[in-house]
């Protein structure tokens, strides 16, 4: 029983990665890139994942919410942002992020540049 369990465990672990790569592909456009500056207004800091929630004005000046998500917290400490009180709400942020498929006002970041000018290198 144990050695099937074994078996069963070892097969999740092994395709668990597949799966979440597949269902980045599903969601964003990693052929294109977008540059677009906005207000951070929310950060969400929960494993696996952190979301960013931005105030960006459209072409006709009307501020819509977007949501971006970078990777894990640990490739944010690496990237040098250890904790979620170095992300300034309200800065002004200058964005380069993999854009969501269909319209959706989702981004998958690449790179931040925060109000005091520091770049926050992420991307894949």
């Amino acid at each position: 029983m144990y050695r099937k369990f074994a078996w069963l465990a070892a097969l999740v672990l092994a395709f668990a990665p597949a799966a979440v790569v597949a269902d980045h592909e599903a969601r964003y456009d990693f052929s294109q890139t977008v540059s677009v500056s906005g207000t951070l207004v929310a950060v969400s800091w929960q494993f696996p994942r952190i979301f960013l929630s931005f105030d960006i004005a459209d072409g006709a000046n009307r501020t819509e919410r977007w949501s971006a998500m970078t990777g894990n917290p640990g490739q944010l400490g690496r990237a040098g942002i250890a904790d979620r009180k170095q992300l300034q709400i309200g800065g002004r942020y200058e964005i380069e992020a993999n854009p969501g498929i269909g319209g959706a006002k989702t981004l998958f970041l690449k790179s931040l540049k925060g109000p005091d000018g520091r770049l926050i290198q992420l991307g894949m």
